[in-house]
């Protein structure tokens, strides 16, 4: 009878240790951010609440990891965070947790310490359908590349990219792919956001600060003529290709049809609309209005209050968009397959380059 109790116990003890490393039983956040110091501090939110420790693994890969070798720091899951310092400040990094040997997630910054290219990050990260997430390093969106500082052309050419699609003409571009170990550059033609013809109609007095959230979704607006679509189709060609890859998408002041392109990559993905709101305006937190207003201080004050505005990412802005699509097509999904010539096949290219199961 003792050797039955016995053998229900363990039994017990087993199953109960087994469910609780099954990955799926836990719901996890975990976010990676640099500081000014360059340093990775990490973050995780676990329910139910994980136990014992997190090993942490470094890798200038998101698809490699030496998990046989010394984690960069061990502590109580508990903690919740924990601060690694970068081991080179030219190269990206990304992280390996291993949740007490019951289950793991990989994170990245989401923007390298890239600063003299406005709002540079990666579109990797985000949740999508059937338990997966967008691949880290694959695709970055950013302002103009021209104002890269040499260190900072080093870390992008460090980040290996093939692909740089660029949405301007080729004559406004006054950088050089190659120092940026870039061999395929692409250019796009169609209208992107121009902040100066927009500050013009401001300073002649064409609009005010009430009418710059109107202008930026007429603006958004006008990107779904056939020229842009045209774009937009040529982008998924691109995107289908695994020999693209990583790209950097580029336009003036990250805004524009990168904000559109982000929409239509991050829907084919699965990605939910919160989550793509929160790409838009992500940006925001390196937004600085005062400086913004500073550089135009000689412009009346209506003037300058407007251009803030405009250069600001509005969720309303793309709200308005959304709208737009899903009354006249029903979803973006369906506007993307009669549109955009979203195929079954390239669309299943795209996210098998894309996604990786979490």
């Amino acid at each position: 009878m003792k050797k039955i109790v016995f053998n229900i116990l363990i039994t017990i003890i087993l199953v109960s240790v087994w469910v609780s490393c099954i990955p799926h039983t836990h719901d996890s956040v975990v976010t990676c951010d640099i500081t000014y110091d360059k340093e990775y501090v990490i973050r995780w939110d676990v329910y139910p609440s994980a136990q014992g420790y997190v090993n942490v693994y470094i890798s200038t890969s998101p698809d490699s990891f030496d998990l046989e070798g010394t984690p960069v720091a061990v502590v109580p899951a508990s903690d919740g965070v924990v601060e690694v310092p970068s081991p080179n400040t030219l190269n990206r990094y990304y992280f390996y947790l291993n949740f007490n040997d019951c289950f793991g997630r990989v994170v990245g910054a989401r923007a390298p310490y890239i600063q003299s290219a406005y709002s540079f990050r990666d579109l990797g990260g985000y949740s999508c359908l059937g338990n997966k997430k967008s691949k880290w390093g694959m695709i970055y969106r950013a302002g103009v590349l021209d104002t890269l500082s040499q260190r900072d052309k080093q870390r992008v050419k460090n980040l290996n990219v093939k692909t740089i699609i660029e949405y301007r003409d080729k004559e406004e571009c006054m950088y050089s792919p190659s120092e940026l170990g870039v061999e395929n550059i692409i250019y796009m033609q169609p209208s992107d956001f121009d902040v100066d013809s927009l500050i013009s109609k401001v300073h002649h007095g064409e609009f005010k600060r009430g009418d710059a959230r109107v202008s930026m979704q007429d603006f958004y607006l006008s990107l779904l003529t056939e020229e842009s679509k045209d774009s937009f189709i040529k982008l998924f060609d691109i995107l289908a290709d695994k020999e693209n890859y990583p790209i950097i998408m580029t336009s003036r002041y990250g805004k524009g049809f990168n904000d559109m392109a982000s929409l239509f990559i991050l829907s084919a993905l699965g990605v939910s609309i919160d989550e793509i709101y929160e790409d838009y305006t992500w940006a925001n937190q390196y937004f600085c209005k005062t400086r913004i207003i500073e550089k135009v201080s000689h412009l009346p004050q209506d003037v300058r209050e407007a251009i803030a505005s405009i250069v600001h990412n509005n969720r309303k802005d793309l709200l308005a968009i959304v709208n737009t699509i899903q009354h006249k097509y029903g979803s973006i999904d369906k506007y993307m397959i009669e549109e955009l010539k979203l195929t079954k096949d390239k669309r299943e290219k795209i996210q098998k380059n894309l996604l990786v199961v979490e």
